[in-house]
């Protein structure tokens, strides 16, 4: 195992350690996760380590099967067979967690394919572009449009394989212009705490009803937060369940290194208030230890 790796690794379980009691997935399958699109080799050697993953609960095999299925194709290890992504769909499939739902059915789509079964192949995509729609993962809508679109050219079928490459270039105009809305309502939220940055105290607390950001303006902050910081806001949810949604506003506030007195200004919180809530979410919701590092720094991190 290599040496880069291993310090990974070993950093990230110390991080995670705490949280196992906050989440149904363990740190290992939640690394394999994190690394799959940068180190997908990495991936796959976390993945292949765990023992008896047949042992595992329900929801932790249903994503271990998902995560090898996925670190396969992107290590270009040949996938022959559906048994693998099959543990996956009978966990998935009836559920309401659209993104791995999408993605269990674009793999299915990919097998199926691959074994010459057109007819479950055209299914699995269809179903994993319906359910992916649900999403804001457009990485993973255009992988389905994609491979959708190459099999009706395999079939010959080209008006529907022209079809097909006609949405993925709507999703990808799609994705620009989202991006370039959220990245402008960035640009709003950054200007008014430049002002606020720039001004006396005595002034913050003479215009402190105009300063407050409104719950529309969380919202942006959130969303221009997810799309510059690759779903910043639902990998934090996703593996710290116990953060509110007012957790996450002063987690995105701290992500953008916004003072904690200014923080608290736009919150219409006190001082006090928000070093409380700050220390809970640290401590109690995401499970740092006093000397592992501050709120601030893991953010920055994370």
């Amino acid at each position: 195992m290599k040496t880069v790796y291993l310090v990974i690794y070993v950093l990230f379980l110390c991080i995670m350690v705490s949280c196992r009691q906050q989440t149904n997935i363990s740190p290992e399958l939640l690394l394999a996760d994190e690394l799959m699109d940068i180190r997908p080799d990495s991936s796959l050697e976390i993945l292949q380590s765990i023992h008896s993953p047949e042992k595992l609960a329900s929801g932790e095999e249903a994503m271990y099967a998902l995560l090898l299925t996925k670190a396969y194709y992107k290590n270009r290890i040949p996938v022959e067979t559906d048994s693998l992504i099959r543990i996956a769909a009978a966990y998935f499939l009836p559920g309401n967690d659209f993104r791995n739902k999408a993605y269990t059915c674009y793999y299915l789509g990919r097998i199926n394919q691959k074994n010459k079964n057109p007819e479950e192949a055209w299914k699995y995509y269809n179903q994993a572009a319906e359910t992916a729609e649900k999403t804001d993962d457009y990485k993973l809508i255009k992988l389905i449009y994609n491979h959708w679109g190459i099999l009706c050219f395999e079939q010959e079928l080209y008006e529907e394989s022209l079809e097909q490459q006609r949405e993925l270039l709507k999703k990808y105009g799609q994705e620009r212009k989202d991006l370039k809305e959220k990245l402008l309502k960035m640009e709003e939220i950054i200007q008014k705490i430049d002002q606020i940055r720039k001004m006396s105290i005595v002034q913050k607390i003479k215009t402190k009803e105009q300063i407050v950001l409104s719950f529309d303006e969380l919202n942006n902050l959130v969303h221009s937060i997810d799309a510059y910081y690759e779903h910043f806001t639902k990998r934090l949810q996703d593996k710290y369940e116990k953060l509110t949604v007012g957790d996450i506003h002063i987690c995105c506030l701290l992500k953008m290194e916004v003072s904690s007195g200014d923080i608290a200004i736009l919150l219409n919180t006190s001082d006090s208030a928000l070093i409380k809530r700050k220390y809970r979410i640290k401590k109690e919701k995401i499970g740092l230890k006093d000397d592992d590092m501050s709120l601030e720094e893991f953010l920055r991190r994370f």
